[in-house]
């Protein structure tokens, strides 16, 4: 007998079984921190699907509303109710144990009028309403859905399998700037999609890269890989900055949906998507290694042409390479490969195939196992002691404690507080400021990001910088400010000037 919590690893408990307001709640309601509607819903254990569709309390019409899945005694005993869903299998199907049975119902006119979540209520003999259990105690040690075997590498089930989707090339991973919904694309029969992070500038669709949408898609078995592109094909030839901005983006993104729960992000592909010359690709160097200033490893997947997969493998700058083009030039050490562009179309949308040429071309891992801690836990364990949903409170509030202290690389993105003032991105009237952006606007140091001057959101940004570069950029603005500006207190100067001498700049002193 195997059983499985309702959720993937990272759910929290919004609303425990027990006494709460308005009255007796006999059951266990998960949820994800960020957003729960469309997540997919797991079976606990085997069954028969006794209950399906619109119920009072849970929502209708059916699809939408539950699901009661009648176990026999070898596979567990009883009934488990999953509420606030819309189904995926009726009534008289055999489920077995973690096996996708709904996703959460995103609609909250036909789930019963209550926030997105999964509802769990567990009766031990038979259909009972009167004889609910507290579900988490029965769960015990639960296994977690969709999750592969952990141990060794990546499977060589990943190698690319011919006919795939109906395709005699064997193409494997489909790429769209839009939302194109996971159903669609395993419906299809292709196995997964390369992921857009959000765009800076909103192109492409809606960058199409959010937890909620990766982890559905984990949870149907897709294999995924991220992608960074901006609106120009030729971004890339802007040189450093543009690397060390992209790296910023890049780190920010994977922040957020390592925080909604996407497990297993190694790298993200940086996209030259045009024909470059020599003089291009000098500029492509350079900011690939600008966003790795940044981002480390996460940068270390490129895409584009041939011209470019020879001089970024010549350079050792790239540990992942998903090359497009002619199949002609395509290099024996890529891993990923584009045959077309737009060519095919999935539910009416047009999309890019991609034929995978190796097992680990870089794609989201989720068989890593966790890492076995060799060491006494600190504070002899106070984490590991917590409920999920104090460690997801705690691991917020720890975000929320460094972005007020440290700032972020992109003006008005932490949450800030109305005493020191508001601000917005182009420094106008607008948000409330963080710590940092009233120190900015203290010291009235220009931020670069909005390519004017302006007194707010970056004072103190150089200190999260790791190019020498930049910092010195810092250093002189900042020098120049505390000389010029008689409201900054001499103490105020001095700690700051000590902090840039901690970074090792060398700098024209001035009189402060």
């Amino acid at each position: 007998m195997t059983r499985f919590f309702p959720l993937a690893r990272g759910y929290f408990i919004a609303s425990p079984f027990g006494p709460r307001d308005g009255g007796f709640h006999a059951g266990t309601d998960f949820g994800w921190l960020g957003g729960s509607g469309g997540l997919p819903i797991y079976a606990c254990q085997a069954g028969s699907v006794l209950y399906a569709g619109a119920a009072s309390g849970y929502g209708g019409p059916d699809p939408a509303g539950w699901l009661v899945i009648d176990s026999t005694d070898a596979e567990g005993g009883g009934c488990a109710e999953y509420g606030h869903l819309v189904r995926e299998v009726g009534v008289g199907e055999h489920v077995q144990a973690g096996q996708r049975i709904a996703y959460i119902n995103p609609d909250t006119g036909s789930n019963g009028g209550v926030p997105p979540h999964c509802h769990l209520s567990i009766m031990p003999r038979g259909y009972d309403p009167t004889a609910k259990i507290d579900p988490l105690p029965w769960l015990g040690q639960a296994a977690y859905p969709a999750e592969q075997p952990t141990g060794g590498t990546v499977s060589a089930q990943l190698v690319v399998t011919p006919g795939l989707g109906g395709n005699p090339n064997g193409s494997q991973l489909v790429d769209v700037g839009g939302a194109l919904p996971n159903s669609v694309i395993r419906d299809a029969g292709y196995r997964g999609r390369a992921w857009y992070l959000a765009r800076p500038n909103g192109s492409y669709g809606d960058g199409n890269a959010t937890a909620a949408r990766l982890i559905e898609a984990q949870g149907m078995g897709h294999d995924m890989y991220l992608n960074y592109e901006r609106d120009a094909p030729t971004w890339m030839t802007e040189g450093w900055q543009a690397g060390v901005d992209a790296g910023h983006w890049i780190v920010d993104r994977v922040a957020e949906l390592r925080a909604g729960g996407v497990q297993g992000i190694r790298v993200v592909a940086l996209s030259a998507d045009a024909h470059m010359s020599a003089g291009d690709l000098d500029q492509v160097v350079t900011c690939l290694r600008g966003a790795q200033s940044v981002a480390g490893p996460l940068a270390r997947g490129i895409y584009g042409f041939v011209e470019t997969m020879d001089r970024i493998h010549a350079e050792g700058l790239a540990d992942f390479y998903w090359q497009c083009g002619s199949k002609a030039d395509l290099r024996p050490w890529v891993q990923m490969y584009q045959r077309n562009n737009d060519n095919d179309t999935i539910g009416g949308v047009a999309v890019d195939c991609n034929d995978v040429m190796a097992a680990d071309y870089g794609q989201i891992d989720t068989r890593t196992p966790a890492a076995t801690p060799t060491t006494t836990p600190v504070l002899g364990g106070l984490v590991s002691d917590l409920t999920p949903d104090e460690q997801h409170e705690v691991l917020f509030a720890l975000r929320d404690i460094r972005m007020q202290l440290c700032g972020s690389w992109k003006l008005g993105e932490s949450p800030g507080w109305a005493q020191l003032g508001v601000v917005n991105g182009d420094g106008t009237p607008g948000g409330p400021r963080t710590i940092v952006d009233a120190l900015g606007s203290l010291l009235n140091v220009p931020n670069p990001y909005s390519k004017q001057l302006e007194p707010a959101g970056q004072a103190l940004g150089f200190l999260e910088q790791r190019t020498t570069g930049h910092t010195d950029y810092w250093g002189k603005q900042i020098m120049a400010a505390l000389a010029s500006n008689p409201a900054v207190s001499p103490d105020v100067k001095a700690a700051v000037l000590a902090q840039l001498a901690t970074l090792s700049i060398t700098l024209t002193p001035k009189a402060v």
